[in-house]
C-alpha cells in the first residue's frame, strides 16, 4: 500500500546514446517487500535480477512472511533446463523478512554459473510456490 515503508526513493536520468542532449527524468521509490505482499501474507523479490560474476554481483531473494508464524520455507534456483543449480534446505520462519544469497557459483564454489536464464522458486506456507526469474550476464 501506499502508506508502507520506504527503502530509498531517488531520480534516474537517462541520456540518449544518439543524441546525448536528449534527456528524460524518473522518479524512482524502492518499497517495502510487505507493500507487495500478495493475498496470501508472502513475497519474494529478487533485488537486481540481472547479474555478472564479472562485477561481484550476488543474487540477493528476499521473502516476506506477513501473515503465518511458524511458516516453512524453501528456496530452489534452476538453471533453463530444470537442474537444480542451488537449493536453500527447508526451515521454519516467522513473520518478518527473510534473505537468501547466491554468490552465483555451481560445484561448492568451483566455478561461476554460465549467463543464461534461471529460475528461483520459494515455496513458502501454501501450495503454490512462488516463481521469479533471475539472469546471468557476462
Amino acid at each position: 500500500g501506499a502508506a508502507g515503508a520506504r527503502f530509498g526513493e531517488g531520480v534516474i536520468e537517462m541520456v540518449s546514446i544518439a543524441d546525448p542532449t536528449k534527456r528524460s527524468t524518473f522518479r524512482v521509490v524502492l518499497v517495502a517487500p510487505s507493500d507487495v505482499a500478495s493475498k496470501e501474507g508472502r513475497a519474494v523479490l529478487i533485488w537486481n535480477n540481472v547479474v555478472s560474476p564479472k562485477r561481484g554481483d550476488k543474487a540477493r531473494i528476499l521473502v516476506e512472511i506477513t501473515n503465518a508464524a511458524g511458516t516453512n520455507v524453501q528456496a530452489t534456483i534452476y538453471d533453463g533446463d530444470g537442474n537444480v543449480v542451488r537449493e536453500w534446505p527447508p526451515e521454519r520462519r516467522d513473520r518478518g523478512t527473510w534473505y537468501y544469497e547466491w554468490d552465483l557459483t555451481l560445484e561448492g564454489g568451483l566455478r561461476y554459473a554460465p549467463a543464461g536464464t534461471y529460475f528461483v522458486r520459494v515455496q513458502c506456507g501454501t501450495p503454490k510456490p512462488i516463481l521469479r526469474r533471475l539472469v546471468i550476464v557476462k
